[in-house]
């Protein structure tokens, strides 16, 4: 319910709340009314298991039957926003394991919800999807001219107040429908010079990792301004959180970029004297003993990554494991005249089975589930 009150530095609050949804967010992605092919988010939305191999997913996962059966497993908001603007896909992560569903609509229409499993050997973490596109014409982004303007006429809701913020209602006495206009959206293609064409002039905005870098001298980035996001704010005269709240504070982008950056350089001056003393007390670790393996010499061993062979052209892609351990029936209905949905009898059914019996064995331990917070802040 709260605004984006989160800037640079972060203390131990906001360094997670920074990342929450907020409800201005799913108000403005509730007045779309154009169809959605692809929609992301990091949680699934809530029920989305009803639709699904749920049995199959509870055995893999047992600790989230409780939340499952409770309704609290995933996000309302999401489920909101499926049930308003059922796109053809959505895509998610966050819960570490496969699992698709086929979610129906009115008039006979899908959301094909897919979601993935860790980036690890022998986890299904990968699955390929073909977007049809003229190979003639030339590949370029464009802007939305329907966000753009749900963008401008909903400027005014933006907040950066660590109290709740409201968004208009039915029976309240200002405007609560922004689904745009064709004299709003004419407006804002006015501002764009009538090209919805994203320029290219795409820059780098903070170093990469480089591993040849020694430790002691890798530092955080502090806040940067992304060049992309002040051009669309001026572009459509709409405001940008993070430049309210400096502007509030008397700060600019550059002056906090600069205290950051002293800030860790002290910190930087305080390590490196602290480790030229190697008996200061707060190095000094009295547990150590002979049998200790030296951090230096201690290796991890790396399992080596081996992927299955890519699908052909013939074959489709997008695919759910039928239950290894059952034999019913109850998901040929996902089969049915859905050509980019079926069930996958290959061989990951071997590992799904031995994924789910390793599980189990350990399953008698109390699971307790992270993030119990609200979805929305």
């Amino acid at each position: 319910m709260k605004g984006h009150f989160e800037v640079f530095p972060f203390d131990t609050n906001t360094k997670r709340s920074v990342y929450h949804i907020r409800n201005s967010e799913v108000f403005r992605l509730k007045q779309i009314s154009q169809p959605i092919d692809i929609m992301l988010s990091h949680d699934w939305p809530t029920n989305v298991t009803d639709y699904g191999n749920k049995e199959q997913l509870i055995r893999f996962k047992p600790h989230f039957k409780e939340d499952i059966e409770t309704q609290k497993l995933g996000s309302k908001p999401c489920e909101e926003l499926l049930s308003i603007l059922k796109p053809r896909y959505w895509f998610s992560s966050h819960l570490h394991c496969k699992f698709a569903a086929l979610v129906p609509h009115e008039n006979n229409t899908f959301t094909r919800f897919l979601a993935l499993d860790k980036c690890l050997p022998k986890r299904r973490f990968l699955q390929v999807i073909e977007i049809p596109h003229d190979e003639k014409e030339e590949i370029k982004i464009n802007y939305d001219l329907e966000w753009l303007t749900i963008l401008v006429t909903t400027n005014h809701l933006t907040s950066i107040k660590q109290v709740p913020n409201y968004m208009p209602g039915l029976h309240g006495n200002e405007r609560f429908s922004f689904t745009p206009t064709d004299e709003e959206k004419s407006l804002v293609m006015s501002k764009l010079t009538n090209d919805l064409t994203i320029p290219e002039n795409f820059k780098q905005t903070a170093e990469p990792y480089d591993e040849i870098t020694p430790k002691k001298h890798l530092r955080h980035i502090g806040p940067i301004q992304n060049p992309q996001t002040v051009q669309l704010c001026e572009l459509l005269s709409i405001d940008d959180p993070i430049e309210m709240i400096l502007k509030e504070k008397g700060r600019s982008f550059d002056e906090s970029y600069t205290e950051f950056q002293n800030e860790i350089s002290n910190t930087d001056i305080k390590n490196d004297a602290s480790l030229e003393n190697p008996c200061d007390a707060t190095f000094v670790n009295d547990t150590i003993t002979e049998e200790t393996t030296p951090i230096k010499d201690f290796k991890r061993k790396l399992s080596s990554l081996s992927l299955p062979k890519p699908k052909n052209d013939v074959q489709d892609l997008f695919v759910i494991d039928k239950d290894p351990l059952t034999t019913d029936n109850s998901f040929e209905f996902l089969n049915r005249d859905h050509s980019l949905f079926h069930i996958d009898e290959g061989d990951s059914n071997k590992c799904m089975k031995k994924e789910i019996e390793n599980t189990q064995q350990s399953s008698k331990n109390k699971m307790k589930r992270r993030n119990t917070g609200p979805y929305i802040n």
